[in-house]
């Protein structure tokens, strides 16, 4: 799981799991759905009829390049609701 244990932000977390073989995908799976797993959440982490919609919308694609994906990231949604739009 992901959770800033072991670096500032997630971001270096994720760079830094990224940087010891990890593939991107699995660092992704790692932050959400086995995150939800490890905290015992169960509506939340995959995106899925009856789940809790939280989601990002990037500029670019995190399996290609993980930083510079969530350096640009243009929506935000919390529980369904856009919450930062920034191209509005």
């Amino acid at each position: 799981g992901v959770g800033t244990d072991s670096r500032h932000t997630m971001l270096e977390e994720m760079d830094t799991l990224s940087g010891f073989g990890m593939t991107p995908m699995d660092v992704l799976t790692a932050a959400t759905s086995i995150g939800a797993k490890i905290c015992s959440l169960s509506n939340v982490g995959v995106v899925a009829k009856e789940y809790i919609a939280d989601l990002i919308l990037m500029d670019s694609n995190p399996l290609e390049d993980l930083t510079k994906a969530f350096q640009n990231v243009s929506l935000v949604m919390k529980e369904g609701q856009v919450v930062v739009d920034s191209h509005q």
